[in-house]
């Protein structure tokens, strides 16, 4: 079953709250727009309450999906008995059923009518447990409801996902307190933070009861908001009056971009920026965080100029090769940065992160308008064996087994087995890619490129990065092009991860939906070896 993000969740009653209304809304609100609502009802039963909700969510691209779902609960409100789920839609029918027992969760999980007997599966649960479903906002408002922590108290808890048969560890943190209205009334709330294996959710719960006002999914731009709630938002940050409106691109698609220029005697530098993988708009927004936004500004205090765009993809234009992704509109906004009054045109750096370094080097290649490149998290394995390496870290940290794990491995193995056979002329799609794209990915080679480039180049590393990795990308590139007299330079920085920003522990993936900033010493990296250019 298709679902709106990655994890599918739900979450347990965990402690009784005060009765809520009989009835209640839930809007789920899908990148600014509503996209489904969810109505729930409780009544009393003969062994204990009964929560029954009915869903519906219209996904773009026409997909529409339902939930029907009955709890029972113990009498006491504290634990879930028995839990039946039909998901219908994207082409899928599933009938879910759950149960405790004394050493965790009894799942099953088949087609209704069928002939083929529904898949079974004991998961054995150590300490505090819930089932989550992260399509039904009333899972999150049971949730809420039994949460009892001091402000920035812990709770480890493992989620019970029925749609995928799994249980996942997480953490329950205590964040903050905050306010809204409901229904034109003034309501306090908690906030908390859920984090399980690579998906954080932010939850607002009414400070007098614990019901959930409004739960947020930054990474995936998802939010599930009690109807008739509205959350004091915090007040928009200032515009920089450095920044103004411009456009790369086509006349045939005019990109919107930002150009950032700091206020100075003469000319100064400019910095082009090429975001990574996917559909991302000019800051490179990923969550609350907005990389390029920072190194825009920060590089602004330094003296340099900036100029960063969305991508075509961002747009809505997909991409067959790597020209079409970055080339093309990098040239574009080569162009537009060396016209820039206030820039000088001579000394014009090609910034990439992720893909976008790779993109940046085969834009390189094509243009003799660049003083040099800045190479940020960029890949150096061939593409396959990056999604390999980093499907099988994700799949781990939601409690996969090893059949799992390597029945996914598998097939992507057997697709690039085609992409990489000459003779394979129009192998299907993958990963929502064509072919053709994939084809043109596997035939770039960072070490390669990097070593035939006469540019001067920097190399930045996140150590905590494990997307791209500090031994196995960063290194190997280190050892194999070396710094060529002094033309590579390379910096690696501890504690920071991908999207080059501080972290506490090891980095999931998760933590891209918490808000942080590119720290101030990869700025300064960057700049003092511009302005050294």
């Amino acid at each position: 079953m298709r679902t709106i993000h990655a994890l599918a969740m739900t979450l347990t009653l965990g402690a009784a709250g005060a009765a809520a209304a009989d009835t209640a809304t839930f809007v789920t609100i899908l990148r600014g727009q509503p996209v489904g609502r969810e109505v729930v009802t409780r009544s009393a039963g003969e062994g204990g309450p009964i929560l029954t909700s009915h869903a519906a969510i219209e996904l773009p691209g026409g997909i529409s999906l339902t939930f029907d779902q009955r709890a029972t609960l113990s009498p006491d409100g504290l634990r879930i008995v028995a839990y039946d789920l039909s998901a219908v839609g994207a082409g899928r029918n599933a009938h879910i059923t759950a149960e405790p027992t004394p050493g965790g969760w009894k799942l099953a999980a088949g087609a209704p009518d069928s002939s083929v007997p529904p898949i079974a599966k004991d998961l054995p649960v150590q300490g505090p447990s819930s089932l989550v479903d992260n399509n039904l906002a009333s899972h999150l408002d049971l949730f809420c409801r039994g949460l009892r922590l001091a402000p920035g108290e812990k709770l480890s808890t493992t989620a019970v996902v029925p749609q995928v048969l799994m249980a996942i560890t997480g953490t329950t943190t205590r964040t903050g307190e905050g306010a809204g209205t409901l229904d034109g009334k003034p309501t306090e709330t908690l906030r908390y933070r859920l984090e399980m294996a690579s998906v954080m959710l932010e939850l607002d719960c009414r400070k007098v009861d614990g019901a959930l006002m409004e739960a947020r999914v930054p990474m995936q731009q998802v939010t599930y908001r009690l109807e008739g709630y509205m959350s004091d938002a915090a007040p928009a940050e200032a515009a920089d009056p450095r920044e103004r409106e411009t456009s790369v691109g086509s006349a045939e698609l005019k990109l919107p971009a930002v150009l950032t220029l700091p206020k100075a005697e003469g000319t100064v530098p400019i910095v082009v920026m090429l975001s990574g993988s996917g559909p991302n708009d000019r800051d490179e927004t990923i969550g609350p965080n907005k990389p390029f936004r920072d190194l825009a500004r920060g590089l602004a205090d330094r003296g340099i100029a900036s100029l960063r765009f969305d991508k075509a993809a961002h747009l809505g234009k997909d991409a067959s090769s790597l020209d079409e992704e970055y080339v093309t509109d990098a040239l574009s906004a080569i162009a537009v940065a060396r016209a820039q009054p206030g820039v000088d045109g001579s000394r014009v750096v090609l910034l990439g992160h992720s893909l976008g370094a790779l993109g940046a080097l085969t834009t390189a290649v094509k243009t003799q308008d660049l003083r040099g490149l800045v190479l940020m998290a960029g890949p150096v394995r061939a593409v396959d064996v990056m999604l390999l390496d980093q499907v099988s870290h994700q799949m781990k940290l939601t409690g996969a087994d090893a059949a799992e794990i390597e029945t996914q491995q598998h097939q992507i193995e057997q697709a690039f087995a085609r992409y990489r056979d000459p003779s394979s002329v129009l192998p299907p799609p993958f990963m929502g890619a064509s072919a053709r794209y994939w084809k043109d990915l596997l035939s770039r080679d960072t070490v390669a490129l990097v070593g035939a480039s006469s540019l001067p180049i920097l190399v930045l590393q996140g150590e905590k990065d494990i997307q791209v990795r500090l031994d196995v990308d960063y290194g190997v590139l280190r050892a194999k092009v070396g710094d060529v007299g002094g033309r590579v330079t390379y910096r690696s920085f501890p504690g920071l991860n991908h999207l080059f920003m501080p972290i506490e522990g090891e980095s999931t993936g998760g933590e891209y939906a918490i808000a942080g900033h590119v720290a101030p010493e990869v700025i300064e990296a960057v700049a003092s070896w511009v302005l050294a250019r």
